[in-house]
């Protein structure tokens, strides 16, 4: 924004979105280019697009419309949902605390009285969430009861102990149903505890029946890697040597490596460009028998989780940049590595 003549009346981002507005009435689209160019010089593989405010001069930014209004000095806003959105949200019959549904059902229509500057903006925003929220399955009445909440100044010294959430105690309990969770928060008012309840997902499936992974079964996954792992070994990080010209490709997987291994076979057997290792063969060795056997598989680490399996893999592949790995992999994880060095 330096390179710009003007500094803009207004410069908001979260996470990915940026929201820029020109000091002057029309739109410099000389100083948005240039801002443009700046961002997108930074790194190659990130680039930037920008989205201009439409005909009735409002611009999407997350959930909202807004319209920075010169004439009146004045931002406006309008509640928006992309065209492609399906209209889902917190379903009625989720499996979610009664209290947190009717915080959310609040909450949608707090924000819009909020945000929106003039009645007849709040009418058309309360319309599209009136309908979004009707087809999630909730009631005219409890639809209602929502908007009447976010007009209500509700008596300040209703909860004289919750002064502040700072104050409070999270306490997390595993949630069962509406009314033990009832009957817990109702005691915890009574005595006036300072005590936030934060209801938390039971025991998973997933953690009662683990998948097994169970020694080696003499296949030919199992006869390439060592006795530490096996063909069902997950979370791992893996390497794959071309038996030819010894040229590596490094990956990770969450699924079982022989499912892995069946997706890059697939690949292989389809002739698909997209994949490094048929690729590879495609271009390389197109005389050679189109199979996962012309690479030698090993097993580099095994970790806890999808986060550590791909971190690691980010790493090595910057560590030992394998010939097989495309530029712009390796471009995004050499970036990574230096973010987290």
């Amino acid at each position: 924004m330096n390179q710009t003549s003007q500094i803009p009346k207004l410069y908001g981002r979260y996470i990915d979105d940026i929201i820029y507005g020109p000091i002057e009435l029309q739109i410099n689209n000389s100083n948005i280019n240039i801002i443009q160019s700046a961002f997108n010089s930074i790194e190659s593989v990130i680039q930037f697009t920008v989205e201009k405010p439409g005909p009735d001069g409002y611009l999407p930014f997350l959930d909202f419309q807004i319209k920075i209004d010169y004439n009146d000095k004045q931002i406006k806003y309008k509640w928006y949902n992309k065209n492609i959105h399906s209209g889902n949200t917190l379903n009625k019959l989720s499996s979610v605390p009664s209290h947190i549904k009717n915080n959310f059902l609040s909450n949608r229509f707090i924000e819009v009285k909020r945000r929106c500057n003039n009645k007849i903006d709040e009418i058309e925003s309360f319309e599209k969430i009136t309908n979004i929220l009707s087809m999630n399955g909730y009631t005219h009445k409890e639809i209602s009861r929502a908007k009447s909440n976010c007009s209500k100044n509700r008596n300040k010294n209703q909860y004289n102990y919750k002064t502040s959430l700072h104050n409070l105690k999270p306490l997390k309990l595993p949630f069962v149903n509406n009314k033990c969770i009832t009957k817990i928060i109702k005691a915890i008012r009574k005595y006036e505890l300072p005590i936030n309840i934060v209801s938390t997902l039971g025991t998973k499936l997933c953690q009662l029946y683990p998948m097994k992974e169970y020694k080696s079964c003499q296949c030919t996954i199992c006869l390439q890697i060592t006795n530490q792992y096996n063909c069902n070994s997950r979370f791992v990080v893996y390497k794959f040597t071309c038996k030819a010209c010894n040229k590596e490709y490094i990956g990770e997987t969450c699924i079982a490596i022989k499912d892995r291994i069946k997706q890059h076979t697939n690949s292989i057997n389809k002739g698909d460009s997209k994949s490094a290792l048929s690729n590879h063969l495609l271009l390389e060795h197109p005389n050679s028998n189109y199979s996962i056997t012309n690479f030698k598989l090993d097993i580099i680490s095994r970790h806890k989780d999808s986060i550590d399996t791909a971190l690691c893999e980010a790493f090595t592949i910057r560590k030992f940049k394998p010939a097989l790995n495309r530029k712009f992999e390796l471009s995004i994880y050499n970036l990574y590595g230096q973010l987290h060095n």
